[in-house]
């Protein structure tokens, strides 16, 4: 049988031009395909460079923040070496708890909506005020 198989109802030239429009259109979608993906990165960049500028930021102020209660935990230990406000007792006591913690504890304690908000409070009433002991040296 001399049968030839496949599509006999179009000419060459048509099979031809057919085959060429297919692969502009391929093209066309793989453009489009790839300005998309640009497009998503692009976006992404933005947005985690505005996401390290914020981390940044919110680093810098919890230094200082870390600065700041360094600076109490020394003001505290100078008062309580010197005898200044603080009794033997109080000392002691400050003693086994991690300076940071203490430093952070009198932060919460002398906050106006703390204090406000002591009074309500059942683990404050408790003494459950949330500082652990300092490791041991």
């Amino acid at each position: 049988d001399g049968e030839r198989k496949g599509d006999t109802s179009m000419t060459p030239r048509e099979k031809y031009v057919r085959r060429l429009k297919m692969n502009q259109d391929s093209a066309a979608a793989a453009r489009h395909a790839q300005e998309v993906y640009v497009h998503v990165l692009e976006k992404l960049v933005k947005t985690t460079e505005e996401e390290k500028k914020a981390l940044m930021a919110q680093n810098d102020m919890l230094r200082q923040q870390a600065n700041s209660l360094r600076n109490k935990v020394v003001r505290l230990e100078s008062a309580a070496d010197d005898g200044g406000q603080m009794d033997q007792q109080s000392f002691f006591d400050a003693k086994k708890y991690d300076p940071l913690q203490l430093a952070k504890m009198l932060d919460m304690l002398t906050t106006p909506e703390t204090v406000s908000a002591q009074a309500n409070d059942p683990d404050f009433a408790a003494g459950k005020m949330g500082i652990q002991p300092a490791p041991a040296v």
